[in-house]
């Protein structure tokens, strides 16, 4: 606050009223700014995979070359499709990932997927202890890494503003400070196994009542001391390279089209790198627009269909292109290099299943009627041909285009591993948990023994197979506990 007493109330308002111009701005679409001056970006092929990226700083100039591999279509997929997933790109090497709930244990909510009940954070924020809370951070980093999901939706950042609060049990506390340490140390556990949380809800998400369309009011003060703070403990001391933004408007604006918040505090002040998702953007979200998020700083919409961008004009492809560079670094610096997972919505299973059943019984119909000897003219024909057709590009585009993306995506079998490339800090920890003397190796021969392979998968399981010299053979499991993450 730079004009002190310029912004100290002097006297109590109504409050109760809201001024014309807060109710003409709700009435208003917002509109997206678009600026002629713009220049256009930059479309080539380098022969660059987001493998290649891993340990880079973020300003590394090689990044400029990776992106300009990203086509239009390819920035708005991986902008508009962020729903508990993070979608496959074949032109720069990027695997399919998951990205799944919550501060309690995994809990999906597309899939069967079930994780560990973990204690709330109101428990966890009791024991005020950071060694015990990073060590929390790496055992549920390393479930989640063991059943291929890379990105939570954890911690909750937000505070317990009041003890009737409907979400208080996913939060620390009502300390902005405490909050901030122990999700800063939760962070950091996690990212020894290669897994990012996105710190949660951006901002001023104190309430659960209404969170859809509440707008919040507060002095510079009261936001940056209490309900910024956990945040910005989270990204400084923990290193945090995910945000999810807020449903929140933050007066007449929404959090996640606030590059004031977005940008200028929490990349500007505080030195953020990574990614920042909307919390869900489908339903009656209509004023979560994309065109407002990426120009704002907000990366990807947590969404899995009905989601559009402009992308017509220089000013768009820019803001679309830094965010991809935001999406792709915080997973080039993850266990995403090393983890596919196979995101194919399942409603697209079901709607095809519903098109069969139709087309069946319209082809049953058809068969009756001809056995009637019934003239059914071009509707017999033209019917079938339709509902056959819809079902061949829900097949197409929800099987088998993805499965041919992940094929284009997949490093060469010749590539190094993923793991020998990450950063130090986001790699599994097989060097303290492996002894020295059954270190992995491809193969080798045992001295009057025959032969002996040994693998190890995902850095916990290891398989070792003797072939004897009298031609008999064993079969022996390594099973680490602590890197699987399964206690």
């Amino acid at each position: 606050r730079s004009d002190w007493a310029g912004t100290t109330p002097t006297a109590r308002a109504d409050g109760k009223t809201a001024p014309d111009a807060v109710v003409k701005a709700f009435g208003e679409k917002a509109p997206y700014e678009v600026n002629a001056a713009d220049p256009a970006i930059i479309y080539a092929d380098h022969g660059l995979t987001l493998t290649d990226m891993a340990g880079l700083d973020w300003n590394d100039p090689k990044w400029e070359q990776l992106l300009e591999q990203l086509s239009d279509e390819d920035m708005a997929v991986m902008i508009l499709n962020g729903g508990w997933s993070t979608p496959a790109v074949a032109s720069v090497g990027k695997p399919a990932t998951s990205d799944l709930d919550g501060p309690a244990g995994i809990n999906s909510l597309v899939s069967s997927l079930r994780g560990v009940s973990f204690p709330s954070e109101v428990v966890i924020g009791s024991t005020w202890n950071e060694p015990l809370v990073e060590e929390f951070g790496k055992v549920f980093g390393q479930e989640a890494a063991a059943n291929g999901v890379v990105g939570l939706y954890a911690p909750g950042m937000n505070i317990h503003r009041t003890p009737f609060s409907g979400r208080n049990f996913e939060y620390f506390a009502e300390d902005g400070f405490l909050s901030g340490k122990l999700g800063a140390a939760e962070v950091r556990g996690a990212k020894t196994q290669g897994v990012y949380l996105y710190a949660k809800h951006f901002a001023l998400n104190d309430q659960e009542s209404n969170r859809l369309s509440i707008s919040v009011w507060a002095n510079e003060q009261a936001i940056r001391e209490l309900y910024l703070k956990p945040f910005e403990l989270t990204v400084k001391e923990g290193k945090t390279a995910a945000i999810m933004s807020s449903y929140s408007h933050l007066g007449t604006t929404w959090a996640g089209a606030s590059k004031a918040l977005l940008t200028d505090v929490l990349r500007g002040e505080w030195g953020f790198t990574g990614m920042v998702v909307t919390d869900s953007a489908m339903g009656n979200t209509a004023w979560m627009d994309p065109n407002l998020a990426v120009r704002a700083g907000n990366d990807m919409m947590l969404c899995l269909m009905g989601a559009s961008i402009d992308s017509s004009n220089n000013t768009a492809r820019q803001a679309m292109r830094e965010a991809c560079h935001n999406i792709l670094y915080t997973q080039a610096n993850s266990a995403a290099v090393q983890v596919e997972s196979d995101n194919t919505p399942y409603w697209y299973g079901l709607v095809a299943l519903f098109n069969a059943i139709v087309l069946s019984a319209i082809l049953l119909l058809v068969l009756k009627l001809i056995r009637k000897d019934k003239k059914l003219g071009a509707l017999g024909v033209i019917v079938p041909v339709i509902v056959f057709a819809l079902s061949a590009l829900l097949v197409w585009f929800g099987f088998i285009k993805p499965a041919m993306a992940k094929k284009s995506a997949a490093p060469a079998e010749t590539a190094e591993p993923a793991a020998t490339e990450a950063p130090a800090e986001n790699k599994p920890a097989e060097a303290e948990t492996q002894p020295a003397e059954t270190a992995p190796a491809a193969s080798g021969v045992a001295p009057e023994n025959g032969m002996e392979l040994y693998d190890l998968a995902d850095f916990w399981l290891g398989c070792h197979v003797n072939i004897n010299a009298d031609n008999t053979f064993t079969v022996a499991y390594d099973y680490n506990a602590e890197n699987s993450g399964i206690v």
